[in-house]
């Protein structure tokens, strides 16, 4: 019984995180029917990111650390025999997971509002939605993290 409940936790958490991810994302307001212009932008939402560093260098060590503890002690107790196949994982879950907490920081410090128009923003100086391509990252490591989890207790 031990077995398939740790089975069963060890699948949900894996796909945790791209849940977390995806319910983050509809934290956003509708956007705005008119934006300011990219300049108008740069001014408000100046060093916003380098405001962001000390809180992501903490949350990236915490978020892989802690997947990393869940996964191996769940797989162990799943009946697995080497929880050291969670470091790779774990390591690219450390890279995308600091986005759920900041996500929220940034959401209940800017409003809904201010919080839709920086990510606005950040698309405009990156080029890319950063949302976007963290929520399939995540979507890809829960599904590989399930399929290794499965193999792994399956091979024995």
């Amino acid at each position: 019984m031990t077995r398939t409940l740790a089975t069963i936790a060890g699948l949900v958490t894996c796909f945790a995180l791209p849940l977390a991810i995806a319910a983050v994302r509809r934290l956003g307001a509708p956007p705005p029917p008119t934006r300011p212009p990219p300049e108008e932008l740069a001014r408000r939402h100046r060093g916003r990111e380098a405001a962001a560093l000390l809180p992501m260098l903490v949350l990236f060590p915490l978020c892989g650390l802690g997947w990393y503890a869940a996964m191996a002690r769940l797989y162990t107790l799943a009946g697995g025999a080497d929880p050291r196949r969670w470091v790779l994982p774990a390591l690219l879950v450390a890279g995308i997971g600091p986005a759920v907490p900041l996500a929220l920081v940034y959401r209940l410090v800017l409003g809904a509002e201010g919080y839709e128009e920086y990510t606005y923003f950040t698309q405009l100086a990156w080029g890319w939605d950063g949302r976007r391509v963290i929520g399939v990252i995540a979507w890809a490591v829960g599904a590989g993290s399930a399929i290794l989890f499965v193999w792994s207790i399956a091979r024995g």
